[in-house]
């Protein structure tokens, strides 16, 4: 039930002014370089943080929790990927506060459940 909540309260899965405005700053005639080398980045790093965020909080490690976190929030953000950034900042504070019980391993849940839609939607974005 709680993982419900969790999900329904969510933001869009992507901004996508935000993702317009990132394409911007590309170099012209090389934006789609800029966008691609960061979706890359995006590709390989989201996993990777959420495997490391599952063994942090099974060893109840809140600093590391809240330092992946964070470094999981910054990378969806710097791509407009709204859902995963606030599910990340949720799981930093929680990390912060050192409360990993119930609710942040529900969080990482919908993290790793809302990752494939988000990279879905970034690619046809990037696409479009």
């Amino acid at each position: 039930m709680k993982l419900a909540l969790v999900r329904d309260a969510e933001p869009p899965l992507v901004d996508r002014p935000r993702l317009k405005s990132i394409k911007d700053l590309g170099l012209p005639g090389d934006a789609d370089g800029f966008v691609k080398g960061l979706l890359d980045i995006f590709f390989e790093r989201a996993p990777a943080l959420m495997n490391d965020l599952a063994q942090a909080l099974d060893g109840r490690d809140s600093h590391k929790v809240e330092k992946l976190a964070h470094a999981l929030k910054g990378t969806a953000g710097n791509l407009g990927a709204s859902r995963m950034m606030h599910l990340a900042e949720r799981l930093e504070s929680l990390g912060r506060s050192r409360s990993l019980e119930g609710e942040a391993v529900q969080i990482l849940e919908a993290l790793k459940a809302s990752y494939p839609d988000t990279r879905h939607e970034l690619l046809r974005e990037y696409k479009s």
